[in-house]
Order: structure tokens, then sequence, then C-alpha cells
């Protein structure tokens, strides 16, 4: 039986996204693909707040506990 194994870059997250995300609420969708935009117009992750400040975001928004 295959583990499923979790994405070892941005481009395979994107792509896992990509593939997955229909089965999910348009919202939380929108916030996912409104994070992985943000990510790709800065360049990336730029130091350790913004990359709390997305976790956040994508927390509070998705509904996941912390």
């Amino acid at each position: 039986m295959n583990q499923f194994q979790p994405p070892q870059s941005f481009e395979e997250l994107k792509a896992l996204i990509g593939q997955f995300g229909i089965f999910l609420p348009e919202e939380k969708r929108k916030v996912i693909n409104d994070i992985i935009a943000e990510i790709e117009t800065s360049g990336g992750i730029q130091n350790r707040e913004q990359m709390e400040q997305l976790t956040q975001k994508l927390i509070s928004n998705i509904g996941l506990p912390f």
C-alpha cells in the first residue's frame, strides 16, 4: 500500500492542488490559490515572518485546528 508523501517542492505542491483541488470547497480552494499566488508574486517566502503570516492566513481561512 502506498502512503501519501507530502510535496517536496513548491512545484509539487501546485501540481497536487491542481490535481485534487476540485475536491475542496470553492472558498478553501480560493484561499489556497491566493496564498500560492502571493508566494509566486513575492518570489518565494522571504522570511520567517512572511511564512508565519501565510500559515496563519491558511489556518484561519480553511478551518484547520492549530
